[in-house]
């Protein structure tokens, strides 16, 4: 009964398998706008959820998260790390605040303070790590960067590097060398800004999300299109950046040659070449036929429940169902911990296909909380109380207490909450928006007490440069009137010496009454 179908797999997989083979795929996606002491940025959470809902379509398994802090983030490279053994395509997407300093690029989570350049070891997260931790083994590596905005910390950075050092702090994003088998876009050209865009996504996602889908097209020829795209939206002001390594060519959506419905051949007429159609199921199929995941064969059955692979997709249900649990648990505590000689229930197993990241369990907390099931705190550890909430929500909603979720009910739950966590989330917005103002307000402040320290410190050295000045001019004066003096001096001793002595000799003649004539002489010596 299987022989036939295992042919026509072989036949739909053969057509695809020059480009993807048997691919496993895995990717983390990150979108943080809720920065709470950098500017909100309305679109990088957008971008991420659109990103992860493609990715998901192409056959990704997606790691995401959303609004992420510094110890969130950890948390969710180590969840995706979890991922890469085996994988053949790793690709890392994310959106939000990015800085370079000293040629190194920096991701921004939403609780970063980079007031000094010591804060980026501790506050910020090294591309470069995530990066090593993608090429430890031989893989394709895809990285799309859509974080070339403004620095929001280059002064506080600057202040605290000193005027020299400060040049190491860059505009946009440094070119990272792509290691081997690596393909890494940015949403500009290096050291230059990109833009936020005022539309639903970011120019540059917009581009990667209208291009990816679109079969036999191969990465470098999407990012050609990526970049007119870009240029064409914002007039020539942003345009794409990429480096590759790549040594073969990578498809998002591979071109598979499949018969038309109206003939049941491929399509042809006379000469003419016809461009190969893409296969939807086929592209499904082989996105999952090596997954161990009920749920994702259930979703295959459930788009396609006559499907040429319906009948090997309920076959690989039965035999996962009774198939014992062959990985251990990824570190979070769940209600229970399962033995590896038992087996997954089917419910837990259900949930886990979900693919919720830390960030997205403590959305479902957060959503039962503003719902009024009492979790004991949105921590993104599903625990006893949060299962507890779990259960009471189903049992209200006339569906069996499991205490777990399907992807059904995961969807309905936000969807229930949507109103109160868009208000949970604008309240949390407002109340960032206040801090930033707060923040802002006290740089001002620290700014203008700088600013009146620098002013009265100038004040002071005019004063003392004037005083200084008094003083050299009045010492000058002296000086002119001492050598007037001793000019005075020396004239008055010069002329003494030249004139000596004067002498005068005075002749008396006294004339008698009888005629006579008397000789006398009369000396006077004076000065």
């Amino acid at each position: 009964f299987l022989l036939p179908l295992l042919a026509a797999a072989l036949m739909f997989a053969s057509a695809a398998g020059a480009t993807t083979g048997a691919q496993r795929r895995v990717a983390l996606v990150i979108g943080n706008s809720a920065y709470q002491y950098a500017p909100h940025l309305p679109n990088p959470t957008n971008d991420a959820e659109a990103m992860a809902a493609t990715l998901q379509k192409l056959g990704f398994e997606v790691t995401k998260g959303i609004d992420l802090d510094r110890t969130e983030t950890e948390m969710v490279i180590r969840e995706f790390s979890k991922t890469l053994p085996g994988a053949d395509v790793a690709l890392l997407f994310y959106a939000g605040h990015g800085i370079q300093v000293g040629d190194r690029n920096y991701l921004v989570p939403v609780d970063a303070q980079l007031a000094d350049e010591t804060d980026l070891h501790f506050e910020a997260t090294d591309l470069d790590l995530v990066l090593e931790v993608m090429a430890r083994e031989p893989r394709v590596n895809l990285v799309f960067l859509d974080a070339c905005r403004d620095n929001p910390f280059a002064q506080s950075l600057a202040r605290s590097m000193g005027s020299t050092r400060s040049t190491s702090i860059g505009r946009g994003l440094a070119i990272v060398d792509a290691s081997a088998g690596s393909f890494i876009a940015y949403a500009t050209d290096p050291h230059q800004v990109a833009l936020d865009g005022n539309g639903a996504h970011s120019p540059f996602t917009a581009a990667l999300l209208s291009h990816m889908e679109a079969p036999g097209l191969s990465i470098s020829d999407m990012m050609i299109e990526v970049r007119n795209d870009v240029l064409t939206a914002t007039e020539q002001k942003q345009r794409p950046w990429d480096t590759s390594s790549l040594t073969t060519p990578f498809y998002f959506t591979p071109a598979v040659a499949v018969a038309t419905a109206e003939t049941g051949s491929p399509a042809s007429s006379g000469n003419a070449v016809s461009t190969p159609a893409v296969d939807k199921e086929v592209v499904f199929w082989q996105s999952i036929q090596n997954s161990n995941s009920p749920a994702q064969f259930q979703a295959y059955l459930d788009q396609y429940p006559s499907g040429a692979f319906a009948p090997l997709a309920r076959a690989r249900i039965e035999e996962l169902k009774v198939k014992p649990a062959e990985t251990s648990r990824s570190g979070e505590a769940v209600a229970s911990l399962t033995s590896p000689e038992t087996t997954v229930p089917a419910a837990e197993e259900v949930e886990r296909s979900i693919g919720m990241t830390r960030q997205g369990r403590s959305r479902v907390q957060l959503a039962l909380t503003l719902l009024g099931y009492s979790t004991g705190g949105t921590d993104g550890v599903l625990g006893a109380r949060s299962r507890t909430a779990v259960s009471a929500w189903q049992t209200d909603r006339a569906e069996t207490a499991t205490g777990y979720l399907t992807a059904k009910q995961h969807a309905e739950l936000l969807d229930v909450a949507a109103p109160k966590l868009a208000a949970w989330d604008a309240d949390q917005k407002r109340k960032a928006a206040e801090a930033q103002q707060q923040a802002a307000a006290a740089r001002q402040m620290q700014q203008q007490d700088e600013q009146a320290l620098n002013a009265a410190a100038a004040r002071q050295k005019q004063d003392d440069a004037a005083k200084l000045a008094a003083a050299q001019t009045e010492a000058e004066r002296q000086r002119q009137e001492n050598e007037a003096l001793r000019k005075k001096v020396a004239e008055k001793e010069a002329a003494r010496k030249d004139n000596g002595p004067d002498v005068n000799f005075g002749l008396g003649v006294g004339v008698g009454t009888h005629h006579g004539v008397g000789l006398f002489p009369n000396l006077s010596i004076f000065n």
